[in-house]
């Protein structure tokens, strides 16, 4: 990691003085604009250059069909998604580890990064447009990140990653930004649903743009947690889109926590205990 001027307990390339610490510190001519265009738009792209046999074990893996599903209102399409593979698929913990990622994403942060979780697709998931803000996030904010790999090309038949730049410098909206209550852990579909309407009407109110992830094979997409994104409509439900989504925690904070489970105004958090998520290899 770069030695960056940074004193606030922010993100650098989130941070109100990005373009000062920008100036303070020695990079490349790639690295600097890697910095502002996740400044700017709040994701970058990747080539991993995956070996077909590390794919090939993953998809093996998760075909055995035994691994943990999301609850079904994360299902939007006839696909399962499949959770927390990494706690039995070697192939899966390797993806999370990706040397190229982890040292991306610990350049864009300035901390170590922590992979707490994945999810891994054989279809386009059809999902609503959201951030990763309602469901994870950290105090200090904006400790979070995210990694989707491609494991075959996609596109728009087969429902590529929806996103929409610059939005991640929206404010970060829970349940209590909608007047909804927090809810326990299985009983938060109903209010989701509201935040799922809330969200396409903020971007319809701030006409922000759509943009689709047209991957090859072994690319990926590192995006903030508060970027709105989503899985775009599929039109071809024979196709596949194997792929494998990864969320990043950093080193250094005071609370990991799950959103819609807490009430941080009066204090309570449903916390996640990164011990029992060891993903990481140092």
């Amino acid at each position: 990691m770069k030695n960056l001027k940074n004193s606030m307990n922010i993100p650098w390339t989130e941070s109100p003085l990005f373009y000062k610490i920008l100036d303070s510190i020695d990079l490349s001519e790639e690295e600097r604009e890697m910095a502002i265009k996740f400044n700017r738009d709040g994701y970058v792209t990747l080539d991993l250059e995956l070996d077909d046999s590390l794919i090939n074990k993953v998809k093996k893996d998760i075909s055995r069909g035994d691994f943990k599903f999301q609850e079904n209102f994360y299902h939007y399409s006839d696909s399962p998604r499949v959770f927390e593979a990494w706690r039995h698929s070697e192939a899966v913990r390797s993806i999370a580890n990706n040397e190229k990622v982890i040292k991306t994403i610990e350049f864009l942060y300035g901390r170590t990064a922590l992979p707490f979780q994945t999810i891994n697709f054989l279809k386009g998931s059809n999902q609503p447009i959201h951030s990763d803000a309602i469901h994870f996030h950290s105090i200090p904010y904006n400790w979070v990140a995210a990694c989707w790999v491609a494991f075959e090309d996609v596109d728009e038949e087969n429902g590529t990653l929806e996103y929409y730049p610059g939005s991640h410098k929206l404010p970060i909206y829970d349940f209590k930004s909608l007047n909804l209550s927090p809810t326990k852990y299985g009983e938060q579909a109903e209010n989701y649903k509201v935040y799922e309407k809330f969200i396409q009407d903020v971007i319809e109110s701030n006409k922000f743009e759509k943009s689709l992830f047209k991957a090859k094979k072994g690319q990926a997409l590192i995006w903030s947690a508060n970027l709105l994104h989503g899985g775009s409509k599929v039109k071809d439900s024979k196709r596949t889109r194997w792929s494998q989504a990864t969320h990043y925690y950093f080193e250094g904070c005071e609370k990991y926590y799950a959103p819609m489970f807490s009430d941080p105004f009066n204090g309570i958090y449903s916390e996640k205990s990164l011990e029992e998520k060891k993903i990481r290899k140092f």
